[in-house]
């Protein structure tokens, strides 16, 4: 009864998530729980401002679940609270990172050997305090047709399409899901995380994101994967750096770029974790997923590109249409990275591999 909508979200996701990794309750029990959403349950603390400092309701006729409806890591508890989880439990919340830190997270707990099993993600459900705070930032697109709005890398990109939802993974040791012969979706094999350390709280870094390229790509020995699963948000300033900074370290060829935010919005603390549910769709189905609406790529260079001090490629994004798929299409699918960037500069990327055992 003290669940917020992003709660259930997230206690609905881990409980299919458990029906199909096939835990019994003493797995669950051993279980760690790592979740969260990227921004705080704002809808509560407007409620309480409006109650009882404005009309001077006294704190007793408030609904006792005020605090435990706001609490970082809310998502995470009721999910523990739930499902009876005995592991270590927190929420990661790293804005639109916030998923994808907190599956990187698990793996690392779960790789230096501290755990078996972990739940593992994001999930968003933004109220109407949230949506306007993005609204004004002037981050959401106008005068466009509903189903034609979000268009990463398109010249007529105009900002992203909030949505909500997000996944929620089970996380297991190797050895430990083969003895008992699970349904292995995919191996975490990478992941790298950085800062943009630009001195910017907003703007994407094109060196700070190239700096995470290259480092997954360096613990990967050079491998460059089939597909990356980009962040991708449909907006001006965004789009180029991530293109730009991707084709600069993964090179001109090779592989494809898919991005998940065309076709189902940005879930912002669920972003990263839906990528992921993304890129296990692409591997089980072996077909790359679209940059949906990406139908017109910029002849000329983007304004980025035109200053003296931009480190990165000066060719138009339309040189690199091969790369931007604007449909689903059959594909050799074994490796994906998934990026992730949120404000404040937190950048991370984990390499899915799909398991060959």
């Amino acid at each position: 009864k003290g669940c917020d909508l992003s709660s259930l979200i997230a206690v609905t996701c881990a409980d299919e998530a458990l029906k199909q990794s096939g835990w019994n309750q003493l797995d669950i029990f051993d279980a760690g729980c790592y979740l969260a959403s990227g921004v705080s349950n704002t809808g509560i603390f407007c409620s309480i401002y409006h109650n009882c400092l404005l009309d001077s309701v006294r704190t007793g006729k408030l609904r006792e679940h005020m605090v435990d409806r706001s609490m970082a890591y809310r998502e995470a508890a009721n999910v523990s609270v739930r499902f009876r989880t005995g592991g270590p439990l927190k929420g990661v919340a790293s804005a639109c990172a916030t998923g994808l830190d907190n599956v990187i997270d698990a793996a690392r707990v779960i790789a230096c050997g501290e755990q078996k099993m972990m739940l593992a993600g994001g999930v968003e459900a933004p109220d109407p305090v949230v949506y306007a705070a993005f609204d004004a930032m002037g981050v959401f697109p106008r005068n466009v047709v509903p189903e034609k709005a979000s268009r990463p890398f398109d010249e007529g990109r105009s900002g992203f399409v909030m949505s909500s939802g997000g996944a929620v993974f089970c996380l297991e040791e190797l050895e430990n899901a083969v003895s008992r012969g699970a349904s292995i979706l995919a191996e975490v094999t990478g992941w790298a995380n950085c800062s943009d350390a630009d001195g910017d709280m907003f703007s994407p870094s094109f060196e700070g994101q190239r700096r995470l390229h290259d480092s997954i790509l360096h613990k990967m020995g050079g491998d460059v994967p089939d597909v990356v699963c980009v962040h991708g948000t449909s907006t001006q300033a965004g789009d180029p750096v991530e293109l730009f900074s991707v084709i600069g370290s993964y090179g001109r060829k090779g592989y494809k770029i898919s991005a998940p935010k065309s076709q189902i919005g940005h879930m912002i603390g669920g972003a990263g974790s839906s990528s992921i549910l993304n890129s296990l769709l692409m591997i089980d189905r072996q077909q790359v997923l679209p940059c949906l609406n990406s139908e017109k790529l910029k002849e000329g260079l983007e304004p980025q590109q035109t200053t003296d001090c931009w480190p990165g490629l000066r060719e138009p994004p339309a040189a690199f249409r091969h790369l931007l798929p604007e449909a689903s299409m059959p594909m050799d699918v074994r490796t994906i990275d998934v990026n992730a960037f949120g404000f404040g500069g937190t950048n991370a990327k984990i390499r899915l591999s799909m398991y060959e055992g």
